[in-house]
């Protein structure tokens, strides 16, 4: 007969914030493997890890990564807030979005805190004025009425001037939704209050990935 040792242990513990509230969600890896679990609702997580494991890493959105020792079968992760250092400004392009500092073309980027909560029925009417190089007309003077919207000009004689919206990477249909009657625009349905950014790209080098 022969005794065999024990191929993984289990790992329990709590996971809170500086201030003593409980994390949830917070990622909690083994060191060294893709493995690992998420905390429930009251920051508590349970880990099955390898006998020879010697530290967890526990990530969590907005929170430093923090590495800790495993120094006994029941822990208490304490984390810290991330102070932003590895942040940087990033705009939306085409399908996805980029750091500010890897533009090449023209982008115009107006946010969000910008358009909140000014007079405006619809997010095109209230480019008018932030964005250098763009032009934006009303139509008409009826409430939700649709807007002419001309960035740097009108780029083609036989084609549209108008530019292509993309909301959330799905190109937006913004002609106009009546006939014979009052115009309607379709962008008077979006709430200024609940747009994060608008990005407008202003050269052949930003508009390029969408085609002609």
């Amino acid at each position: 007969m022969s005794q065999l040792s024990a191929q993984t242990r289990n790992i329990s513990g709590k996971i809170t914030n500086a201030a003593g509230l409980p994390m949830p969600n917070a990622s909690v890896l083994i060191r060294g493997i893709s493995a690992g679990v998420t905390s429930d609702e009251s920051g508590n997580f349970s880990i099955s890890v390898p006998a020879k494991t010697k530290a967890l890493v526990v990530l969590s959105v907005n929170y430093s990564t923090t590495e800790v020792n495993i120094t006994s079968d029941n822990m208490t992760v304490v984390l810290q807030p991330s102070t932003g250092a590895n942040l940087s400004e990033v705009v939306v392009v085409a399908y996805g979005t980029v750091k500010k500092t890897n533009i090449t073309g023209a982008i115009g980027t107006v946010k969000g805190s910008d358009l909140e909560n000014k007079p405006f029925s619809s997010p095109d009417k209230a480019l008018q004025g932030a964005v250098a190089g763009l032009l934006s007309t009303s139509t008409s003077g009826a409430p939700g009425a649709g807007t002419d919207i001309r960035i740097r000009g009108i780029g083609s004689i036989n084609a549209s001037a108008s530019p292509l919206w993309v909301i959330d990477g799905a190109i937006a249909n913004t002609t106009d939704l009546t006939v014979n009657t009052t115009t309607a625009n379709p962008l008077s349905s979006i709430n200024p209050d609940d747009i994060e950014s608008i990005s407008v790209l202003k050269d052949a080098a930003g508009t390029a990935v969408y085609g002609s």
